[in-house]
């Protein structure tokens, strides 16, 4: 992509880190008429990450997106499910279905880089999973029927985020277990200077 943009005199957009943007590739099955263009068994790998689709439907008169049966996989995380966007050209909505299969946030946070958390108990933060139903727009989310498990606890209920830019969020959660010390930071230890002779 460097080589055609360059090529095509054009600045390439600028990756967040850890991204980069250095292959791309594109497999597909191309249908289209004036109104709607459809790509059926998509795989698009861009560098590591790679994203397959049964079908990605682009209706035009109609301003809707559909991608159907997508799976995602970026970072060393897998994420599964359908998406679909309305009135792509007035007040876009969205809704869908989302499935992240469980992973490590211990490995993952240094590839973001951020620092992994120093808790009393080293092994938490080693599993993580989480699935949910989404409705909204470009200001605002709700995630329904959200479970996510942590370790060895589990939530369940609905967020909302009544509000991107002022980060305005509702929910409604429950756990079944949770121990708190553990993702605590250890305590310090303080050093006793020996008496004097």
């Amino acid at each position: 992509p460097q080589l055609v943009f360059k090529q095509l005199g054009q600045t390439l957009p600028s990756i967040p880190a850890p991204f980069t943007f250095n292959k791309v590739a594109l497999q597909t099955k191309l249908s289209a008429t004036v109104e709607e263009v459809m790509l059926k068994e998509l795989q698009l790998t861009i560098d590591e990450q790679r994203l397959n689709s049964t079908q990605l439907i682009w209706n035009r008169s109609k301003g809707t997106l559909g991608l159907d049966q997508f799976t995602l996989n970026a970072l060393g995380l897998v994420l599964t499910g359908t998406l679909r966007a309305d009135q792509l050209l007035t007040q876009t909505t969205l809704q869908g279905s989302l499935k992240l299969a469980e992973f490590n946030p211990r490995q993952l946070l240094p590839r973001l880089g951020q620092p992994v958390p120093n808790t009393f108990d080293a092994t938490v933060l080693k599993t993580l999973a989480l699935e949910t139903q989404l409705t909204g727009n470009l200001s605002k989310l709700t995630l329904d029927k959200l479970k996510i498990r942590l370790d060895d606890s589990q939530l369940q209920g609905s967020l909302n985020i009544q509000d991107f830019k002022t980060r305005a969020v509702v929910f409604t959660l429950s756990m079944d277990q949770f121990d708190m010390d553990r993702y605590l930071p250890p305590p310090e230890t303080k050093t006793v200077a020996p008496a004097s002779p």
